[in-house]
């Protein structure tokens, strides 16, 4: 039987984001710290032309334009401890923004994850019955 890591993101389905003509103001994210604090890998080199921003209410938001685009992270349901807000985040993005970078990272995390739990099968002893 295939085994699951206990650590992989939340499964559940994602909102896709609402697009907005304007977006609420909110707090600046650094992604590369988002990811650090979530315990995963930066692996992530240039820049995309996207700002990260925790804004209120209750529904994740995009605002797109002419070279830029903005991901607003609504702050309702995000965890407290900074962990698990971070992989929130970064499950957000990559699973509603489908944003190019916190794809990359959540599958990096989840590819090492399962070379973990392979490393952790070749060890143990096989009974045979």
């Amino acid at each position: 039987m295939k085994q699951i890591h206990p650590d992989i993101l939340n499964l559940d389905p994602v909102d896709p984001p609402a697009g907005v003509e304007k977006m609420p103001s909110g707090e600046i994210l650094d992604l590369e710290e988002i990811t650090k604090a979530a315990g995963m890998k930066w692996i992530i080199t240039g820049t995309f032309g996207v700002t990260y921003l925790i804004i209120p209410g209750s529904r994740d938001l995009v605002e797109r334009g002419e070279g830029y685009r903005i991901f607003g992270i609504s702050e309702e349901n995000l965890p407290q401890d900074s962990k698990g807000r971070s992989r929130e985040i970064i499950r957000r993005l990559a699973y509603g923004f489908h944003d190019y970078a916190a794809r990359e990272v959540a599958a990096r995390y989840h590819r090492d994850l399962k070379r973990e739990l392979d490393a952790d099968w070749t060890r143990k002893p096989k009974l045979n019955h």
